[in-house]
């Protein structure tokens, strides 16, 4: 288990010495200057708490909304002053954990880590993977697709794996075509393309096949878990904090997600002209003739794996192509 915690006060981990202790965990301390470049740097998902005891509501809040775009950080508050007025908002956003002054004072337990790891339905950092081999039964796959164990490294061309995929399209691409210039079309495709990416890849997502204003990303699957449904929860709950900061053209942006689990044979990126896949089809279709504008959805398959805490998120929708639905809940 990693678990860090963001603060120029060097004996606040004193708070956190049954985390020290253990044998299975461990933390580590970031001064402000130094967390961003760290943290992008780590690859596993990982448990962080900001200290916002030393800042003003507009520097933190800003931190904040960094820390809550990165699809491998699950974000908590140590708030050790009950500084902030409206802690309900942090957690609505995506937040995870909340430590205020009493909290913080008894010390934090490692108790309160296993929870979290309940409610998110993942062991942060640490997750059970699957070694590269056969498909599991669960799943009903046939033997001969193969497990990449959630590693890109175990993946080799021209041969049959199971992949979590997630397809991703802006909304409104008529509209877009119809107001901007040459220019400004192309500034848009490229941020939404390089804002998927900047989302998904350090939890092991490539985009693997790309049309002009959305395509389709690949996750090696481990053999138990959907780490990207926790990512893509975080992209819609944060879809306002995204067009002002991540899209420079003054109007919110919109999008859609699908996401599904399914078998494919492997080719580079732009050689997958040639692959027949029902999977592939199937999560295309999702997106482009099912799916509707600024909404998530995931396959039975998925949702019957995601832990009960992100379960409540999603409504069942109804079935497509043979295949039951499950839809995000709208959030304001």
């Amino acid at each position: 288990m990693k678990l860090f915690v963001i603060s120029d006060q060097k004996k606040i981990t004193d708070h956190f010495s049954a985390i020290e202790r253990s044998r299975k965990n461990s933390i580590e301390l970031l001064p402000r200057k130094e967390y961003r470049s760290r943290l992008k740097d780590e690859t596993g998902t990982c448990l962080v708490y900001y200290d916002i005891s030393q800042q003003e509501e507009k520097a933190y809040g800003k931190e904040l909304r960094f820390l809550l775009k990165l699809p491998h950080v699950c974000t908590a508050v140590i708030d050790s002053k009950d500084a902030m007025e409206d802690p309900a908002l942090f957690f609505r956003q995506g937040g995870v954990d909340y430590l205020g002054k009493k909290l913080f004072q008894r010390g934090f337990q490692t108790k309160r880590l296993k929870e979290i790891e309940d409610f998110l339905g993942t062991s942060i950092s640490n997750e059970k993977t699957a070694k590269p081999g056969t498909c599991p039964d669960p799943l009903a796959f046939p033997q001969e697709c193969i497990i990449p164990g959630g590693e890109w490294k175990h993946v080799k061309q021209g041969k049959n794996y199971l992949f979590c995929m997630l397809f991703a399209e802006l909304d409104a691409t008529s509209e877009w075509k119809r107001s901007s210039g040459q220019d400004h079309l192309k500034a848009v495709k490229d941020r939404f393309q390089g804002f998927i990416r900047k989302n998904f890849e350090q939890i092991n997502g490539r985009i693997w096949m790309w049309n002009e204003f959305g395509g389709l990303l690949l996750f090696p699957y481990n053999g138990s878990s959907f780490p990207m449904v926790l990512a893509a929860c975080k992209l819609m709950m944060n879809r306002a904090i995204a067009s002002c900061e991540d899209f420079p053209f003054g109007t919110p942006i919109s999008y859609r997600l699908g996401i599904h689990i399914g078998e494919t044979v492997y080719k580079e990126r732009g050689n997958t002209g040639t692959i027949v896949s029902d999977a592939i089809n199937f999560i295309f279709h999702l997106g482009t003739k099912y799916a509707a504008p600024g909404n998530l959805y995931i396959t039975r398959q998925v949702y019957e794996t995601t832990h009960p805490g992100l379960k409540e998120l999603f409504l069942e929708e109804g079935e497509f192509e043979g295949k039951k639905i499950f839809r995000m809940r709208r959030v304001l």
